[in-house]
């Protein structure tokens, strides 16, 4: 019985200590609303040397309108052809925050160099070469080293969807695929663009789904129009070079 009073009592006391601390919620939003952005006019496309301005953005915090609190980043180079990503970010009350990015797309209306068609590559002059330790891997030697074979592989470029612009069916020449008997998701496939001033080739986008990423740019990109020859040098994954030469069929 002593023992029962006993605990009864100590229950008691813990229940009055904790009556005694006040709980608070001063300055904690029980609800928080996360930045809202809305990009007007989306992804854009502009004719090469024509100006650029921003149609603008709205963000929102619930009913509040937080624009003003908007960070923009990237610019656009008119004068130059190429993809260009614009990103929006802001914060709310709470710490939280929100981001959406603007594709634009500049292109020349003018453009009238067809590269469209099959291409097989080269395989004595194409290769891997790897910046950490300087190895190449020929594509000519994978057939020994990977039981490799290019006889049927071909790359094909098709235009896209502004002038210029070339959609590609794999941006390493058939490295992993042809090369290494990788299966179709890792074709890297992409969009280029052809900027005919000076016959260069410009990475406009790129993806390929067995690793789920893409290019980190494209070195030396170069259309020759006397041998309907393309070049590049694809760039992956801080790591790699795949120096691609291509014989328009």
């Amino acid at each position: 019985m002593k023992n029962i009073i006993k605990t009864i009592a100590f229950l008691v006391a813990v229940l009055l200590l904790a009556s005694c601390h006040k709980i608070t919620s001063e300055g904690v939003t029980q609800i928080t609303y996360y930045p809202s952005i809305t990009i007007i006019g989306g992804d854009l496309t502009i004719e090469l040397g024509t100006d650029f301005t921003d149609p603008g953005y709205i963000v929102m915090e619930g009913e509040n309108d937080i624009t003003s609190k908007t960070i923009v980043r990237g610019t656009v180079n008119t004068n130059k052809v190429g993809l260009y990503r614009l990103s929006y970010s802001a914060t709310n009350v709470d710490g939280f925050s929100g981001s959406a990015t603007r594709k634009v797309y500049v292109y020349d209306p003018s453009s009238s160099t067809d590269l469209s068609g099959t291409y097989t590559v080269d395989i004595g002059n194409s290769y891997r070469y790897q910046f950490s330790n300087g190895a190449i891997i020929k594509y000519s030697d994978m057939g020994d080293l990977f039981d490799g074979d290019f006889s049927e592989f071909t790359v094909e470029l098709k235009p896209s969807f502004l002038p210029g612009y070339f959609s590609v069916t794999d941006m390493y020449g058939g490295y992993y695929y042809a090369g290494r008997n990788y299966d179709a998701r890792y074709l890297m496939s992409g969009i280029i663009a052809f900027v005919e001033a000076d016959n260069s080739i410009i990475l406009v986008d790129s993806f390929v789904p067995g690793w789920g990423d893409g290019l980190d740019g494209l070195d030396d990109g170069i259309y020759d129009p006397d041998t309907e020859t393309i070049e590049w040098g694809a760039l992956y994954a801080d790591s790699y070079s795949f120096n691609v030469v291509l014989n328009k069929n």
